[in-house]
């Protein structure tokens, strides 16, 4: 047997007790529902206060990024291009398209007539593509041949 033994009595006369008696009883600090009300109101500040430290961290963290951030962005800016390299783009640019419109093929005369009869016919005739089948043709003939 353990070493603390309890006792119980037994009262040789009925007990009662009163209302006021229970709830003095009930509302004393000892209870069980206070100690658990007290216990989760403190589990509640620590919650809140780690919550608080995370946040600030967090905060710092992305004031920190933001610092890093901004200060890559004011080395970009220093690097400001040139009004002679913008030149230079641009002219190599120009140069470039200058190449595609000399090396592009030309059009024949005929096709070009015939794409010209063949557009204007089309928009002459909007909803109406089948009253343009004489162009349609003569257009077709023209690469039948190439």
């Amino acid at each position: 047997m353990s070493s603390k033994q309890i006792k119980t009595f037994i009262p040789e006369t009925p007990v009662e007790f009163n209302s006021s008696l229970l709830s003095q009883l009930d509302g004393a600090i000892e209870s069980n529902y206070t100690r658990e009300q007290y216990a989760e109101a403190y589990i509640q500040q620590r919650v809140q206060k780690e919550l608080k430290k995370i946040e600030s961290e967090k905060l710092s963290n992305l004031d920190a990024m933001l610092n890093n951030s901004l200060r890559k962005s004011e080395s970009v800016k220093n690097q400001i291009l040139s009004v002679e390299s913008i030149n230079d783009k641009l002219s190599q640019v120009s140069l470039g398209l200058d190449d595609i419109r000399i090396n592009r093929p030309k059009k024949l005369e005929k096709v070009a007539v015939a794409e010209t009869a063949l557009a204007n016919c089309l928009t002459d005739n909007t909803g109406k593509p089948l009253n343009c089948w004489k162009e349609v043709q003569t257009f077709n003939k023209l690469f039948d041949h190439v």
